[in-house]
């Protein structure tokens, strides 16, 4: 996954823009969210398995993992 992130990752950080694109791929993957309960929708993961995804996109684009674990703290 982090392969279809990185091409544009300098484009999003440097223009400080939404990444919509990373965004989109991390839905794909059923990523944005990991820690909301499967009651809501969600893969219902825990704290620890949401922060393992967080930091492996942040290796390749913190703005992306801003915006891709926003989600968690709408539940």
């Amino acid at each position: 996954m982090t392969g279809r992130i990185a091409p544009c990752a300098a484009d999003v950080d440097g223009q400080a823009r939404f990444p919509t694109e990373g965004y989109r791929t991390l839905v794909e993957a059923q990523l944005h969210a990991v820690a909301v309960p499967g009651a809501y929708g969600r893969v219902g993961a825990d704290v620890l398995t949401g922060a393992v995804v967080a930091e492996q996109i942040a290796r390749t684009c913190v703005t992306r993992t801003a915006a891709g674990l926003s989600e968690t703290g709408h539940c």
